[in-house]
């Protein structure tokens, strides 16, 4: 039924059609009570009646948190459900990235402690809230700067039944959101052939085929936040192919390793591995600095270990290098000892000096004095036919 410029109980003028997503219409109005334009949203697949979710429409009424949209009111009109909430004025931050892909940490950080904020009220409610659906498009960058998570799954909130959700957003929902396995297959086209992948991938499809079909929690939002920052701060969007998305650190941004470690920590696919709600998040961020010191003293003390271990090698190599110079010496000067004895016999016609050559040549096999010397011995001596053979031999050998 088209919706535009009718009115709505009474009060609600539907001006224009805002947008469209998993959980119902999303059209501008103006409230002639409150003289103001709101968002009212015709909501999907809502399992209560008017009466049941009266109660915890309530409550949601009550909400007031400078980074989420008030809820003014719900009815219900000709059988269909819809809740009134307060338009945020702003741009969301996927129009935004059209024109800016990525953004610094810093920003990127600002942002992320005002979003861990509206989490950490939305999870502290009784019972808690979960919005079941963040991304770049479900975030309002306001003129001030600030931002504000819209659009959270109110049809969730009104049933109390996390159990299931009727939309999902590849790149953005984690694997639990999808309510099998073969809905995934068939919304991602993914395809799993476990031995063909290495062990990384493995356990990755492995933590996958287990969480598909579990239901969301407050630890789903976290994972659909962390994979929005991912977004926004490296300028691309996740794979619905999980096994796909390594650590943050493998992309080429500037980003402090205790920042990188928290989004690390919100993607895991493992819920029980990630940041249970937004409060124990938002104490990750608000200490990041601290996480950022972690880091980098364990990277200094790697450094150290690394500094200290090539000193010991260095240490080590100057000792042996030192300790081959030091014998290298001592066995040069007692080869020449021995060289200069068998001169001084030959010089004095001892020509008896076989012993002393093997002595010599035990020494340093390598150094040809001690050769020379017997082909000298030989020639004085008049040996000729043997000093020829043994000169020629010992050519041969140099040849060889």
């Amino acid at each position: 039924m088209e919706l535009i410029g009718k009115v709505l109980a009474k009060r609600y003028t539907i001006v224009e059609k805002l947008g469209h997503g998993g959980y119902g219409d999303v059209y501008r109005a103006f409230d002639a009570n409150l003289q103001l334009d709101v968002v009212v949203k015709k909501l999907k697949d809502l399992r209560k009646s008017e009466n049941g979710g009266r109660e915890e429409v309530d409550v949601l009424k009550q909400l007031h948190q400078e980074n989420l949209p008030a809820v003014f009111d719900f009815f219900v009109e000709d059988g269909q459900a819809y809740t009134v909430m307060s338009l945020i004025p702003g741009q969301d931050l996927e129009e935004v990235r059209e024109k800016y892909p990525r953004f610094n940490q810093k920003q990127v950080l600002y942002w992320a402690k005002q979003l861990a904020r509206a989490l950490a009220y939305l999870h502290t409610r009784k019972p808690s809230i979960i919005h079941s659906d963040i991304k770049p498009s479900n975030i309002m960058l306001k003129p001030d700067g600030d931002v504000c998570l819209i659009d959270f799954n109110i049809s969730l909130a009104i049933t109390g039944d996390y159990s299931y959700a009727s939309g999902t957003s590849k790149g953005f929902s984690p694997p639990e959101q999808y309510p099998d396995l073969g809905f995934y297959l068939e919304k991602t086209g993914a395809q799993l052939y476990n031995n063909e992948y290495d062990d990384r991938t493995s356990q990755a499809v492995t933590i996958m085929r287990k969480t598909i079909g579990s239901g969301i929690d407050e630890r789903s939002d976290i994972y659909s936040l962390g994979a929005t920052l991912y977004t926004l701060i490296t300028g691309e969007k996740p794979s619905s192919h999980y096994w796909n998305n390594g650590s943050i650190l493998d992309k080429n941004i500037s980003i402090s390793p205790g920042f990188a470690h928290i989004i690390d920590k919100m993607m895991q696919l493992d819920p029980d591995d990630r940041y249970q709600n937004g409060v124990e998040l938002l104490d990750a961020l608000d200490n990041i600095i601290e996480l950022d010191d972690r880091f980098i003293e364990l990277k200094r003390k790697r450094r150290g270990h690394r500094a200290i271990t090539f000193l010991m090698f260095a240490t080590s190599a100057c000792l042996m290098v030192s300790g081959y110079f030091i014998r290298k010496r001592e066995l040069d000067i007692e080869y020449n000892s021995v060289i200069n004895e068998i001169r001084d016999n030959i010089g004095n016609g001892d020509y008896d000096i076989d012993s002393l050559l093997d002595e010599a040549q035990s020494i340093l096999p390598k150094r040809i004095d001690a050769y020379e010397a017997k082909v000298e011995s030989l020639y004085k001596s008049g040996n000729y036919n043997e000093c020829i053979s043994y000169g020629t031999e010992c050519y041969r050998q140099s040849e060889v």
